[in-house]
């Protein structure tokens, strides 16, 4: 980050985190992560990829930016290593590092899990526009989707894979 946040960012971000928080965290018992206090069942190394770093903080970005569509970028990078870290254990220091090395760099798989965000958060956006308010849980294209997009990298990381 450049500086410290506006008082005005400061408030835009916490909502962007919150709701980018709130849409991504049901998502992770689908890997198998439901331990709220330990949230990381890979290895910190398997989440500092550059395809997941590139999925997740562009499906946060996305989220965000729905959310407070005036929130200035300084206060977006924020919103990114703070629900990143949240999702994954990964420190945000770590991540912002990684995000700024990806993006300089071009890197093609960071890319790739870019794209593939807009594909899961329009899923997800879709889905939330048609789910009755007393039914807001995940609906299947986004859940296999996650499992597709998220599960699958991280079954890739694996040994042996």
């Amino acid at each position: 980050m450049a500086g410290p946040l506006t008082l005005r960012d400061l408030w835009r971000s916490r909502r962007a985190s919150v709701t980018a928080h709130a849409a991504l965290h049901p998502f992770l018992p689908a890997l198998g992560i439901t331990d709220l206090a330990r949230p990381v069942r890979a290895a910190t190394d398997d989440w500092s990829d550059a395809y997941l770093i590139g999925f997740l903080t562009a499906s946060i970005s996305l989220i965000a930016r729905n959310t407070a569509p005036r929130l200035s970028s300084d206060g977006l990078g924020h919103v990114q290593c703070k629900v990143y870290s949240a999702l994954t254990g990964v420190p945000g220091d770590l991540v912002a590092e990684r995000i700024i090395r990806f993006s300089l760099g071009r890197d093609l798989v960071f890319m790739t899990g870019c794209a593939d965000a807009l594909t899961f958060t329009s899923a997800l956006a879709a889905e939330a526009a048609q789910a009755d308010i007393a039914d807001a849980g995940l609906r299947s294209e986004s859940i296999s989707l996650w499992q597709l997009y998220v599960g699958g990298r991280l079954a890739d990381l694996q040994p042996g894979s």
